[in-house]
């Protein structure tokens, strides 16, 4: 899944470069046209120029918007996105995240934090890191500094910094323009513009490269909340899930979402802890959110143990790579449902509703 996103990501990233790259060479053929008034021969050859190049960046812009079409997006809060990201961090400098924004945006989450992390891993080798979000209002003149192709306006920023390197917006420049101008696009700067331009952003460099800082713009999105997929009140309490996930990008996007809508959550890194925390929680805990895949003990192990402290236990699984017959024997033993990762956010709210309501109707 991680090399077919990569593929998408850098195609995008490619008909991105090919949209602003086409632009900047129409602007150079309007002066050689004033230029060349007179030379029949030359504007000829300039005109045909003009027509390929037309049917080069409407081609471009075409496939970007396919590519764009097959991600799939959702109206999500920028706060536990980042959260996620600084948590998984496990290498030698710190990461640490400064949050000004409380704005949502429409995104795909596994892409969003994955490409995130490539960006630490990128900066860090050059000392701490700080991913610092805020909601700002971006004119006409700052647009244009940053080489911008997006419209002045209201933007969710998400900037990667380094601590010794003061963030500066005049400093930074679109992806595209800074790697035109230095012969730089490699193969991860084409995979991080082309996230940002499937998100509807844009993906900006500091003028000294990555280690010095990396910038994202993204626009703002309504909050999209359902109030048929809310947490509903059982027995005079509101209702428990148990989140058991050993990756920190997964607990704080899903517990933050779980607990936008009312539920009450309790977490675990693993089977063992999950089965601790199921009995001395007896009877409150409505749902159990499991990942197969675990450290210490997996699903496979902890589920009969959950059955044996619990012959009604509600039990939702998730995976990203998983044999197919482990999900069928769980499944046949009494699971409620499987949801293949990467899922979005609004379907495991949907799922879990489904199966909270249908235990409650019986």
């Amino acid at each position: 899944m991680n090399n077919n996103e990569d593929i998408l990501m850098q195609a995008a990233g490619i008909m991105s470069m090919l949209r602003i790259g086409g632009r900047k060479v129409s602007a150079y053929n309007d002066l050689l046209e004033d230029e060349w008034q007179g030379r029949q021969s030359a504007l000829e050859f300039l005109y045909k120029a003009g027509d390929i190049l037309s049917v080069m960046m409407e081609s471009g812009m075409d496939c970007l918007d396919a590519l764009s079409k097959n991600v799939e997006m959702e109206a999500l809060m920028l706060s536990p996105i980042v959260d996620g990201v600084a948590g998984s961090w496990k290498g030698e400098h710190t990461v640490s995240v400064d949050k000004g924004s409380t704005a949502f945006i429409n995104a795909n989450v596994h892409l969003l934090q994955r490409y995130l992390l490539q960006l630490v891993e990128a900066m860090s080798p050059y000392g701490d890191v700080t991913i610092r979000t805020c909601d700002v209002e971006i004119n006409a003149d700052e647009i244009s500094s940053l080489r911008s192709e997006l419209k002045a306006g209201n933007f969710t920023v998400i900037c990667l910094e380094r601590k010794d390197v003061p963030f500066e917006l005049k400093d930074y420049r679109q992806c595209t323009d800074y790697c035109l101008g230095t012969a730089d696009m490699d193969s991860s700067l084409l995979r991080w513009s082309g996230m940002a331009a499937v998100h509807g952003g844009e993906f900006c460099l500091h003028k000294d490269g990555v280690s010095n800082g990396a910038m994202m713009l993204f626009p703002l999105a309504e909050s999209s909340t359902d109030t048929g997929v809310e947490a509903r009140d059982v027995n005079g309490r509101r209702e428990t899930i148990l989140l058991v996930d050993d990756e920190d990008m997964i607990w704080d996007v899903v517990q933050g979402m779980l607990c936008g809508l009312g539920y009450h959550v309790l977490l675990a890194n693993d089977g063992k802890e999950a089965v601790e925390i199921y009995k001395s929680n007896s009877g409150e805990i409505d749902l159990v959110l499991m990942d197969m895949m675990m450290p210490v003990m997996n699903a496979r192990e902890a589920f009969p143990l959950l059955k044996e402290a619990d012959e009604n236990v509600r039990v939702l699984l998730m995976s990203g790579y998983v044999d197919e017959a482990d999900v069928q024997d769980l499944l046949a033993s009494g699971a409620m449902g499987f949801m293949r990762k990467p899922y979005s956010l609004n379907s495991l709210a949907q799922k879990i509703r489904n199966i909270l309501d249908k235990e409650h109707r019986i």
